[in-house]
């Protein structure tokens, strides 16, 4: 052996033992691997020298704390080189053959991977009001149609509306649309078939829906001009407070959920409103807000949470927790069967618990999940003799470049 040959091997010598000594008293800033009160497996034999062609390296670890990559080094048995840590720099060292040196710096690019950075989740609650009664029952298809035509057929200019008010309703009856106007309220607000349509008022609105054109034309007669769709699916005119009950449309990804629930009893569904919150995964998110409904008072709608994806990002795990309160003057008893919040009598506002939902879920991205919770007969669509109950949807997408990642 040449003399450079016997220093290398001397110097390695050296530092393998450095290594090994340091098992018994470890330092902070290096501090060879099983050094750790307890250990992490076997320490080294001290006595025995590197291989002829073993060197020393030092790996910077960018993502994971050293500390954690050598524990999983010598978990996996170190390959049988000399592996300290430098906790100062965050670096690993190892003493070994190009064999090993391969073998560990591959595991250690495997296990020193930047952590998951929080990604842009969006939460959307949607609130639906159920009639439960056993009586009646509304006519889906109807109601659907109508909407359908208010919504999806166009009017290119307002103004080509007749010019009494009478024809302009009957012009939106030749839409394909079955109308019923309520004269005897109308006229209550000094509004005749024969009084001409203001079509100054109507002025600039172009290729517009019905909804828009009908909604712009009433008001023009009077501010409680209205109109609803009633449950046979008629578009019934009128004025405020003398008009049967509405029934809103549903977003079109809602109308199979609403078939799943009147398959089970929960018939007609309305939306209350949708709560949609944009939040990062694993982090906690909140909203409130107050809902005035056409035959409640407000309502104080709150919704939070936490959702986590999960590592296909094709389900979120989801902790979700929701109510709907009814503020109510002290004294008023709560809802049958719902706690009140507030004071007693003589004391401040109180609230009736309408709606009450905590749950953790697993939710497929992208779908609706029907969420039960305890409900009352909330009175915000449904007239006194009607029981309605209340269900929440939920609803996770991603956001941004994770929608187009895991389209892929």
């Amino acid at each position: 052996m040449n003399s450079t040959r016997r220093t290398k091997v001397a110097a390695l010598s050296v530092l393998a033992a450095v290594l090994f000594a340091a098992l018994a008293t470890p330092g902070r800033s290096q501090t060879p691997f099983g050094s750790p009160p307890g250990g992490y497996g076997p320490a080294p034999v001290a006595d025995q020298p590197p291989p002829p062609d073993a060197s020393a390296k030092f790996y910077g670890i960018k993502y994971r704390p050293v500390r954690e990559i050598a524990h999983m080094l010598a978990v996996a048995g170190n390959f049988g080189a000399a592996v300290g840590l430098d906790e100062l720099n965050n670096r690993i060292v190892v003493v070994g053959t190009p064999e090993q040196q391969e073998r560990i710096k591959s595991m250690i690019d495997q296990l020193d991977i930047a952590p998951p950075k929080h990604k842009p989740l969006q939460a959307n609650v949607f609130f639906l009001e159920c009639d439960v009664s056993s009586a009646g029952g509304s006519d889906d298809a109807a109601i659907a149609h109508t909407w359908v035509r208010l919504t999806g057929q166009t009017l290119p200019e307002a103004t080509e509306l007749p010019g009494s008010i009478g024809k302009a309703f009957e012009w939106f009856a030749g839409q394909g649309l079955n109308v019923l106007v309520q004269w005897q309220n109308l006229e209550a607000e000094g509004v005749v078939p024969d009084s001409e349509v203001n079509f100054q008022y109507l002025t600039g609105i172009k290729n517009a829906s019905l909804k828009v054109v009908l909604k712009a034309l009433l008001e023009s007669l009077s501010p409680e001009a209205r109109y609803v769709v009633d449950e046979n699916g008629v578009l019934v005119i009128g004025v405020r407070g003398a008009l049967p009950e509405n029934h809103p449309p549903l977003p079109d990804g809602l109308v199979p959920v609403a078939k799943a629930l009147a398959a089970n009893g929960f018939a007609a569904p309305r939306l209350l409103t949708p709560v949609i919150v944009r939040t990062e995964q694993g982090e906690e998110f909140a909203a409130q807000g107050t809902l005035v409904t056409p035959l409640s008072d407000s309502l104080m709608i709150e919704v939070g949470g936490r959702a986590t994806l999960e590592e296909d990002l094709k389900t979120a795990r989801v902790n979700l927790h929701a109510s709907i309160s009814q503020p109510q003057m002290t004294g008023v008893s709560a809802m049958p069967g719902m706690p009140r919040s507030g004071g007693g009598p003589g004391g401040p506002v109180g609230q009736n618990q309408v709606f009450q939902l905590s749950t953790a879920v697993a939710a497929p991205i992208g779908e609706y999940v029907v969420l039960a919770g305890i409900s009352s007969s909330t009175p915000a669509f449904a007239p006194a003799d009607k029981q309605r109950a209340t269900v929440a949807v939920l609803r996770i997408d991603l956001v941004g470049d994770q929608a187009d990642q895991a389209a892929r």
